[in-house]
């Protein structure tokens, strides 16, 4: 069998870009490996410490390391990008770099949902694509609100 007939080793990959996330990635792959181990998916969770200056990229280290050691149906790796390379670079080089069948962006600040991540998994297979919205302004905040309302204006 060739390497492009392979199965893939893990059934989704989970992209999850940080700048200066150290308080948030921890609940972030915690989220992930609950939610698959929840549907019974093998997981892979890539994180993409971004140029980040504080310590993003430690705490994920240790909270995958202790993941990988409760659940032998989760991996994952920290990427780590001296200069910040941006959402979409790191997008496209986490594509490139997952082993899952299926790919799917989760941010490293925890805005997403658990409920919404669930509803995906649960869901998987139905559609070749699937496109959420993360809207809630509690997460996010005044000043991140207002910068996306200006960005947008802007585009």
């Amino acid at each position: 069998m060739s390497e492009a007939q392979k199965p893939p080793s893990v059934d989704v990959t989970f992209y999850i870009p940080c700048l200066d996330e150290e308080a948030t990635v921890g609940p972030t792959l915690e989220m992930v490996a609950e939610a698959s181990r929840r549907h019974g998916l093998r997981a892979e969770a890539l994180v993409y410490d971004d140029g980040s200056t504080d310590g993003t990229g430690r705490v994920a280290r240790q909270v995958i390391e202790r993941l990988r050691a409760e659940s032998p149906d989760f991996e994952g790796e920290v990427v780590r990008q001296e200069v910040s390379q941006g959402l979409g670079a790191n997008f496209f080089a986490g594509a490139s770099r997952g082993r899952g069948e299926r790919y799917m962006l989760v941010n490293g600040d925890f805005s997403e949902r658990a409920e919404t991540l669930h509803d995906v998994l649960e869901r998987l297979g139905e559609a070749d694509e699937v496109a959420t919205i993360f809207a809630d302004g509690d997460v996010r905040g005044p000043i991140r609100r207002g910068l996306s309302r200006l960005f947008t204006a802007a585009v």
